[in-house]
């Protein structure tokens, strides 16, 4: 992660993913090529061995992310349906949350759950 310069960085099959923050537009397929290339130009600033680029010229990765209202995933039994379990609404965080998040998933599944966390992730709070 490249603190001053706003970017984190992973190596991604044979190449490097960057990202740098979210645009709440709800649309796919509109990216805003000036936010890339700001991207891409405090990169380089602060790696000068980074090549420069641009960013009209890149393959570039865009999706929505499951977003709550409160930012707090919704992860539980609906109310509407007893057998539906829903896991979402980890905005950035869904790779890092997966393994937890299906810990609790688990334990609901099974019955093992103690409730710790229900109402506070329960999708039933909206």
């Amino acid at each position: 992660i490249l603190t001053e310069a706003k970017v984190a960085l992973t190596p991604f099959t044979n190449s490097l993913r960057l990202g740098s923050g979210m645009e709440f537009n709800g649309k796919t397929g509109q990216v805003d090529l000036r936010r890339v290339q700001e991207m891409l130009d405090r990169t380089h600033n602060a790696l000068p061995g980074f090549p420069k680029s641009e960013a009209r010229k890149l393959k570039i990765w865009e999706g929505l992310r499951p977003v709550t209202p409160d930012g707090i995933p919704l992860i539980g039994r609906t109310k509407q349906f007893e057998n539906l379990l829903v896991a979402t609404g980890h905005a950035m965080m869904g790779v890092s949350l997966a393994p937890v998040t299906g810990k609790i998933i688990s334990e609901i599944v099974e019955g093992k759950t103690d409730g710790l966390f229900s109402d506070f992730l329960s999708p039933a709070r909206f």
